[in-house]
C-alpha cells in the first residue's frame, strides 16, 4: 500500500537503496512520482500482461542451460500502460 503505514515506508527505503520501483494501481499514489514504472488500471489485468511480456523476453534472453530471469530488464524497458 502507497499510503497506509508501516507498509508504505517501504517503498521509499527500498528507493533509497536503489530498488527499481513498479507501481500497479487504479490511479496515480503518493508514490507515483518516485516510481520508476507506473501502470494505472485493474491489476487483475495489468499483472498478467506483465507476465507475459516477462516470458517473451525469458525466451529471446535465456541461454538454454540459465534458469534465471532478469525480470528489471522487462520493467526498464516498459512505458506506464493505461488499460
Amino acid at each position: 500500500s502507497a499510503v497506509v503505514y508501516p507498509a508504505a515506508g517501504l517503498v521509499h527505503a527500498a528507493k533509497r537503496a536503489g530498488s527499481f520501483i513498479v507501481e500497479v494501481n487504479v490511479v496515480e499514489t503518493e508514490i507515483s512520482s518516485i516510481c520508476d514504472e507506473s501502470f494505472f488500471g485493474e491489476a487483475g489485468k495489468i499483472l498478467p500482461e506483465i507476465v507475459k511480456e516477462i516470458k517473451k523476453i525469458r525466451k529471446k534472453t535465456q541461454k538454454p542451460d540459465d534458469k534465471t530471469v532478469k525480470r528489471s530488464v522487462f520493467l526498464r524497458t516498459v512505458n506506464p500502460v493505461y488499460l
